[in-house]
């Protein structure tokens, strides 16, 4: 998302509204409930080290409270960019002194933090420079810093994929479960680890999940 458009937010989505040719209405899906065994499953790979997490995109919080739900995590740190769900952070972040919540886009915000992290969230709506990502990020990340992406576009070579199954009730509720991303009611994750270096494959997966 850019950070301008009208949102529709509930307890069960975020959209974005639209209209296709014929005059029918056809919202755009942000986030949608039937995302959340992704969403925690994102946060568990994300904040395996503990310590320091960033998450960029807030959504509906399912994976916020995925890294929250993590005892060893010191510190939350969350970007988001739209105005509307930046405000629904900030009240959820409230009674969670560990956090602080950041208004901008990433790709802005990154240069300006200070500080490294152990785990990075990353998942954005549509975002054009997410093949940028891992560039930007490296000066905020630890030797084994675990980066975890709900969806990526860009060079795949040090990227690991998870496979994750839905329940069947889940898997129905999403409207865009016909996707080609989905194989036997299944959606892969990614993830990437910098070696103090550079980013590579995970060769101990069964040890991450």
């Amino acid at each position: 998302m850019k950070g301008n458009e009208r949102l529709i937010i509930s307890d069960e989505s975020i959209e974005i509204p639209a209209k296709t040719k014929n005059g029918k209405n056809r919202n755009g899906i942000v986030m949608h409930r039937g995302e959340t065994t992704l969403m925690q499953k994102l946060a568990e790979i994300a904040t395996k080290n503990g310590g320091d997490i960033l998450e960029v995109g807030f959504g509906m919080h399912l994976s916020a409270d995925g890294v929250q739900s993590n005892p060893n995590v010191t510190s939350h740190t969350i970007i988001e960019v739209h105005p509307e769900i930046y405000e629904c952070a900030l009240i959820w972040a409230k009674d969670k002194p560990n956090t602080k919540i950041i208004f901008g886009d990433w790709i802005e915000i990154l240069p300006t933090l200070d500080k490294k992290f152990d785990g990075v969230l990353h998942d954005t709506h549509l975002d054009p420079n997410i093949p940028k990502f891992l560039e930007y990020i490296k000066p905020n990340c630890k030797n084994g810093t675990i980066v975890a992406f709900f969806e990526y576009s860009g060079n795949h070579n040090y990227i690991t994929g998870i496979r994750i199954p839905l329940t069947g009730d889940d898997y129905k509720t999403l409207p865009y479960n016909n996707s080609i991303f989905w194989k036997q009611n299944s959606f892969e994750l990614k993830y990437t680890i910098f070696n103090g270096n550079t980013f590579i494959k995970d060769k101990n997966i069964k040890e991450l999940i």
